[in-house]
């Protein structure tokens, strides 16, 4: 991984990687995505049944992590606009829907349909 802070380090580093990649994989494709210098890690719940029906379980911000374990888990996410939580929600509800009417031809990587431990009925 390189991050390219200016336009000027662009071609050495993209050149540099795809170097790596070759040496490394046997092929010089790489992946270009946006550096995010600020992230937070936000998921939304879903529940949905086998009549199609899904709503989500609003947000929560899980962004305080110890070797990739969620430490805190705050709900609803802070500084989280309204309008922008409200598009969450729609947004996993709308991901699930299509899914669920695509499961047999659809691989999905990961799931986790389960409740959670600490959570309460």
């Amino acid at each position: 991984m390189r991050i390219v802070k200016t336009p000027n380090e662009f071609v050495d580093s993209f050149l540099g990687a795809q170097r790596e990649a070759a040496a490394s994989f046997g092929i010089n494709t790489i992946l270009l995505e946006k550096y995010i210098t600020k992230p937070r890690h936000i998921e939304v719940q879903i529940f949905g049944d086998k009549h199609g029906n899904v709503l989500h379980l609003y947000e929560r911000d899980c962004s305080v992590q110890r070797r990739h374990q969620k430490i805190i888990e705050e709900a609803p996410a802070p500084n989280v606009m309204n309008d922008f939580r409200s598009h969450l929600g729609q947004a996993a509800v709308s991901a699930a829907k299509v899914m669920s009417g695509q499961l047999n031809s659809l691989n999905i990587i990961n799931i986790f349909c389960r409740i959670q431990i600490s959570g309460k009925l």
